[in-house]
């Protein structure tokens, strides 16, 4: 064998190593369009920082009393991000067995990515809600909208996605969903969070880690809108500033109104205030 053949051999089976070596996460689908706002290190980062286990054990919890008599149940985590919330209504299913598939659906490929690592078996779509065409009429019995998500998109972008909410959901579906009130807005990402005010008199969270801090404020843009900044800081002082607009109106009827028109009934209001959350309470809803 000359030298030319062997090392087209030998190259041939390096690509093939490390094709076979490589750490890939597979979707059930995955849309190349998506632009994914955040980055790969912000993802890690926000993983370790974000990371409330009772707030989401709790609501986790709350869903499985809301199960209906449909035979076969289908659950939609809509930004399910690094899959928190995924993970433990995921585990409490291993156990009952009542949903028949959970789904987790973010549009950012590097959220999706934690959340593979969070719930290895978990089933996870990477696209946008405001896509009507992921789900036929119907075809699911719960949605869950957690924490920021919805706020993420504009007044105009929530009443479709809410339509279409109310498209995939079976008649009597349940959508469970955090709102805000923006009069009440925590900056803290833990319990253990310390707060202080900067030499404008806005208040502070600072969150101490091992290897870096986070710093976090809200900021007020206009009636409908804030930005959650956020600064981390690691030990040899490098620094990461995270600037995230959320729609978050003052008047908290702008958003239950946008609900209840697009064919929903409220069915309970449950506080999360036992697990350390008083910006925010869980509302349970039901199509009509």
């Amino acid at each position: 064998m000359n030298s030319s053949v062997f090392f087209l051999i030998w190259l041939i089976l390096f690509i093939l190593l490390l094709l076979l070596n490589e750490k890939k996460v597979n979707y059930e689908h995955f849309t190349e369009n998506n632009v994914d706002n955040f980055d790969e290190i912000y993802c890690k980062y926000h993983n370790n920082t974000f990371n409330q286990t009772d707030f989401y054990k709790k609501d986790a919890e709350r869903i499985y009393k809301k199960l209906g008599s449909w035979t076969n149940k289908i659950l939609l985590d809509v930004g399910t991000g690094c899959g928190k919330h995924y993970k433990y209504i995921f585990d409490i299913n291993k156990k009952n067995n009542k949903f028949q598939k959970i789904i987790g659906i973010d549009k950012s490929k590097n959220m999706l990515n934690q959340a593979k690592i969070n719930c290895s078996n978990g089933y996870f779509i990477n696209d946008n809600v405001l896509n009507d065409k992921l789900f036929k009429k119907e075809e699911l019995t719960h949605i869950t909208c957690f924490t920021d998500t919805l706020y993420h998109n504009s007044l105009d972008d929530m009443k479709k996605i809410l339509a279409n909410f109310n498209y995939w959901l079976k008649d009597k579906g349940y959508l469970f969903i955090h709102i805000f009130d923006r009069n009440k807005l925590d900056p803290s990402p833990r319990e253990y969070s310390q707060f202080y005010k900067d030499n404008d008199g806005k208040k502070h969270s600072l969150t101490y880690f091992n290897t870096y801090t986070h710093d976090a404020i809200w900021n007020d843009i206009d009636k409908d809108s804030v930005i959650y900044n956020e600064t981390i800081v690691t030990k040899n002082k490098k620094m990461k500033n995270i600037k995230t607009k959320l729609y978050i109106p003052t008047e908290q009827n702008k958003i239950l109104d946008i609900i209840r028109n697009k064919g929903f009934k409220l069915d309970e209001i449950m506080s999360m205030k036992d697990v350390g959350n008083d910006d925010i309470n869980l509302f349970i809803f039901y199509k009509i």
